[in-house]
């Protein structure tokens, strides 16, 4: 009679442990350099998310959901014209090919001097968030993309810095 009882036990402590979840939240910046000579910006990047959490690659295949908590940015360096104002900021996704594409990040005109040092929240746009969360947890894990906009004289050099809050959660038993 002990036999039976102890699987069972067994049985529903195991059944139970499918449904442990985790939680963690990490952060990561994609930053960009911008020099241009023309008042229309155009700066292309590669996201690896791999590059940001050491163990990410090793944990995808348990992964259920990857949330943009939010998102800012702010200029690192400026050595452009003063006065320089950024009008149609958007921060855009692509897919590993480039055949879609979302805008993730609008930012709204700004005074470049505003951004300097100066984290600032910005738009985001939920098709755009959804796209990118959506590349981070399927093979490659990468996002390609580019950083557009106009300013009002040139030359433009800047470094421009996004910073992006996740929360990444999933089942940690997921093999079993």
């Amino acid at each position: 009679m002990f036999y039976p009882i102890f699987y069972t036990t067994l049985l529903i402590a195991f059944s139970s442990c499918n449904d442990v979840n985790f939680s963690k939240d990490f952060e990561f910046d994609l930053t960009i350099d911008v020099n241009s000579d023309s008042t229309a910006l155009e700066e292309r990047y590669l996201l690896d998310a791999t590059e940001y959490v050491s163990s990410f690659e090793e944990k995808f295949e348990n992964i259920e959901t990857v949330e943009v908590q939010s998102a800012t940015c702010f200029l690192v360096s400026l050595s452009g014209i003063g006065d320089q104002i950024l009008t149609n900021g958007l921060l855009t996704a692509s897919n590993e090919n480039g055949s879609e594409t979302q805008t993730m990040i609008v930012i709204p005109t700004v005074a470049l001097e505003n951004l300097l040092i100066v984290e600032q929240p910005v738009n985001v746009e939920e098709a755009g968030i959804t796209f990118l969360e959506d590349l981070i947890m399927n093979d490659p894990h990468t996002c390609l993309g580019k950083f557009t906009g106009n300013i009002n004289s040139s030359p433009a050099k800047f470094t421009i810095n996004f910073h992006f809050v996740t929360t990444v959660t999933g089942n940690m038993l997921s093999d079993l």
